[in-house]
C-alpha cells in the first residue's frame, strides 16, 4: 500500500491516445483515484495553485474549472452535488468530482494503476453522502500535508484509508476481559522528513461530533491495545512499514469538543502519543506548526521538532 502523493507536472504536449490531454490532466485523474473524491477546491488547491517549480498559478480555479468540465466532458470524471451540509456555504454547494471507469481505464493504458482496478468502477463511486463529506475532510488533511511536505522536499510516502484499512479486519483484544474490538481509524500514514532514512507513523481521526465522549475513550483504549494485539505486525506486513512509535492525530469543530476529547483521553492513560486541533486551523501553512496539544500537556506544539 505504499503511495507517493501526485506532483503536478508542467505542461506537456500532447501524446497519441490522449483526446485532447494535458499531462496535468493525468495528475488529476492520478489524484482523483488516489484521493477518491475531491471538491473542486481541492482539486485546485493540490494541482492548479502552483507550477511545478513553486511559481502561483494566478487563474487557478478558472483553470480547475475548465479542466474539469474537459474531463468530464470525455467521461473521464463525473461530477456529483452532495447536498446534506447544515447550511449553504461556499463548500457546500461545490460540486465534488469522482474518476470513472474509463478515467481509470486510461490510466491503465498509461501505466499508472494496474488493470485490474478498471473493473472496480463504477462501484467504488457508491457511497453515501455522508461519507463522501467523511472523506473530504479527511482529504482536507492529506491534501494539507501533502503540500506542506511537498514545499519542504519531505515525502508521504504510505497513505491508507479507512475502507482500505477495514479489508484488513483488524482486531484488538482487551487482556483482562477476552473481548475483542475492530480497529478502525479514519487513515494511516507514514511521514518521511527530507533527508532522513527514518519514518514518522501517525493515526487520524476526523470527529464531527457525532460520538460521546465515552465512545471516543473507547477508541482511545483501542489504540493503546494495538500493539499487543498485533494490529502493528498487520499494518507492517501490508503496508511494508515499520512501526516502532506512533501518533494519533484528531481534528475537531470547536474548542468544547477539544477540551472534552482530551479529557476522555487522558481519562483513560492516553498521554503524549495523542494530539489534537480544530480542523479549520489546518491549511498546508499550519498543519506542520505549532497547533496541535497533546493529551496531559497544555502548550501547544509542532509536529516535528525544529
Amino acid at each position: 500500500m505504499k503511495t507517493t502523493d501526485t506532483v503536478p507536472s508542467q505542461k506537456q504536449p500532447k501524446r497519441r491516445g490522449r483526446p485532447g490531454l494535458e499531462e496535468r490532466d493525468i495528475d488529476v485523474l492520478l489524484g482523483l483515484y488516489r484521493y477518491r473524491t475531491m471538491l473542486r477546491e481541492q482539486v485546485q488547491r493540490l494541482f492548479f495553485s502552483f507550477t511545478k517549480k513553486g511559481v502561483p498559478i494566478s487563474q487557478g480555479k478558472v483553470i480547475a474549472n475548465r479542466r474539469l468540465n474537459k474531463l468530464k466532458t470525455l467521461g473521464l470524471v463525473e461530477e456529483k452535488t452532495v447536498r446534506v451540509a447544515e447550511k449553504r456555504t461556499a463548500r457546500s454547494t461545490q460540486s465534488t468530482y469522482v474518476i470513472t471507469r474509463q478515467g481509470v481505464a486510461l490510466l491503465a493504458r498509461e501505466g499508472k494503476v494496474p488493470e485490474s482496478e478498471v473493473r472496480k468502477y463504477p462501484d467504488r463511486n457508491k457511497v453515501t453522502e455522508e461519507y463522501t463529506i467523511h472523506f473530504q475532510e479527511i482529504n482536507d488533511l492529506r491534501i494539507s500535508l501533502t503540500l506542506a511536505a511537498r514545499a519542504r522536499g519531505d515525502e508521504i510516502v504510505v497513505w491508507v484509508y479507512d475502507w482500505e484499512l477495514a479489508k484488513l479486519k483488524l482486531k484488538v483484544e482487551d487482556p483482562h476481559t477476552g473481548n475483542k474490538y475492530h480497529f478502525e481509524p479514519d487513515a494511516f500514514f507514514a511521514y518521511q522528513l527530507a533527508g532522513e532514512e527514518w519514518w514518522s507513523y501517525f493515526f487520524y481521526e476526523r470527529d464531527r461530533g457525532s460520538q460521546t465522549d465515552s465512545d471516543f475513550a473507547d477508541k482511545v483504549k483501542r489504540y493503546l491495545l494495538a500493539q499487543q494485539s498485533g494490529v502493528f505486525d498487520v499494518l507492517n506486513t501490508t503496508c511494508d512499514v515499520q512501526i516502532q512509535g506512533f501518533r494519533v492525530l484528531t481534528t475537531t469543530s470547536g474548542e468544547r469538543r477539544l477540551r472534552n476529547l482530551k479529557e476522555a483521553t487522558e481519562a483513560v492513560g492516553g498521554a503524549k502519543r495523542f494530539w489534537f486541533t480544530l480542523h479549520a486551523s489546518v491549511n498546508e501553512h499550519t498543519i506542520l506548526g505549532p497547533i496541535w496539544e497533546m493529551a496531559t500537556a497544555t502548550n501547544k506544539v509542532a509536529l516535528f521538532k525544529s
